[in-house]
């Protein structure tokens, strides 16, 4: 299996961040830095949410499909319904449940 991260682009602020949320990588623009310090702060977090979001879901779809019967839902990798809808939209055909 490789590598699983989530990466989400706001307002000129760019995360990548694996399972769970620890950021990977994270880029601002010039965009970014202009909003000023709050909305900067505010908006780094909610791309971080979104990447993380999109982490967590294709981790329970790449571990439904290696560990066949077990509970990914004891790994804690959730988040809200509208995150994991948002996030399922990025979760690669072939990893899910035929």
């Amino acid at each position: 299996m490789s590598e699983i991260k989530g990466a989400a682009t706001l307002r000129g602020v760019t995360a990548e961040v694996l399972p769970g949320g620890a950021l990977a990588g994270l880029t601002l623009s010039q965009q970014a830095v202009d909003q000023g310090a709050t909305a900067l702060a505010c908006t780094v977090v909610e791309a971080i949410t979104l990447a993380t979001a999109q982490a967590n879901q294709r981790t329970k779809h790449a571990l439904r499909a290696a560990l066949t019967g077990v509970d990914v839902s004891a790994l804690g990798l959730t988040q809200s319904a509208s995150l994991t809808e948002q996030a399922e939209s990025t979760v690669p055909d072939t990893w899910r449940a035929q």
